[in-house]
């Protein structure tokens, strides 16, 4: 028989945001703060636990979790239409009037009306300046579904969780392939002739210039500003966060003794991927701010972790 909880809300208009608004260098400060802005936040959560079989020696317990949050820039400042949350070589999370909260902005390569990229003279592409938007940092939703049996004595637990949707841009990966560490530098190398898809710049004409592929990763890779746009990737992922397995020693077996009775259990937490979009985990940030998120500049991976329990009642 199912038991089942259901949440949902819907979040009202949250105003007076804490900004700081620029200002000129002959006043002496950088910025004022002030209470101004408005965002639109609306969310939903639902919850569902049941228990799917119940026998003697056996039962099945499930627990479903979704939830989705989304947001909207409604107002800002007068003085001051977009807010710089947080700003990388790589990529600028910004909050925008009219826009979600959280977007991307990159360089990108220079596409005509068609969203053909234009070629230059160099066999390159032309770049823009950090106008591209990647999309959100945040993801549209999230869930997961935890599965409990138990077997008699033994108990198995296993939780899969996913976030599905959002981006994530990695400094780390543009690093690598301006160095000519990953397996997609390596296409032309050995001929040193690389033709990058797109057209000839102003015209209809697919490039035929041929480059060293080195050039081209350098040019969009390395340290300093390299285009975005390459080293953005989806941040969905789907993942065995956590398993447990647990055995209930018989009480029988501390009969005399002053032991009530024992549990022991293996648990392993953020085991390993069933989807992953991006090379590396999306669930790494920059740092745990907002403007952070989305963000991989040399993070630190993501650790698993195993472990045991002993639990003793006397």
């Amino acid at each position: 028989m199912w038991r089942s909880s259901f949440c949902a809300t819907s979040f009202p208009l949250i105003i007076n945001q804490i900004l700081r608004l620029p200002l000129p260098v002959s006043s002496g400060f950088n910025n004022r703060i002030v209470n101004a802005g408005q965002i639109r936040n609306n969310g939903f959560e639902l919850l569902l636990n049941g228990g799917i079989v119940r026998k003697t020696n056996f039962r099945w317990d499930v627990g479903i979790n979704f939830s989705t949050f989304r947001n909207e820039v409604v107002e800002l400042d007068p003085q001051l239409k977009t807010i710089f949350l947080g700003s990388t070589r790589i990529a600028d999370v910004v909050a925008v009037e009219g826009q979600r909260f959280g977007n991307m902005f990159v360089n990108g390569f220079l596409r005509d009306a068609d969203g053909l990229v234009q070629i230059g003279t160099n066999g390159l592409p032309t770049r823009t300046g950090r106008t591209v938007n990647m999309g959100n940092v945040f993801p549209d939703w999230t869930g997961g579904i935890n599965n409990s049996f138990q077997f008699g004595k033994i108990g198995v637990d296993f939780l899969i969780d996913g976030r599905f949707g959002g981006v994530v841009a990695s400094h780390t990966q543009a690093v690598l392939g301006g160095l000519g560490k990953l397996p997609e530098t390596v296409e032309g190398r050995d001929s040193r002739n690389l033709i990058v898809p797109g057209v000839l710049a102003g015209t209809k004409t697919p490039n035929n210039i041929p480059i060293d592929p080195r050039s081209y990763w350098q040019f969009v890779g390395g340290r300093g500003n390299p285009i975005g746009e390459v080293w953005v990737y989806d941040a969905t992922n789907i993942r065995l966060r956590q398993a447990t397995v647990n055995y209930t020693i018989p009480a029988k077996v501390f009969e005399g003794s002053f032991i009530q009775g024992m549990n022991i259990s293996l648990y392993g937490r953020n085991l390993f991927f069933l989807m992953n979009e991006a090379p590396f985990d999306p669930e790494v940030s920059l740092n745990s701010t907002l403007g952070g998120q989305g963000i991989d500049f040399y993070s630190l991976p993501t650790t698993r972790s195993y472990g045991f329990n002993i639990n003793v009642n006397f």
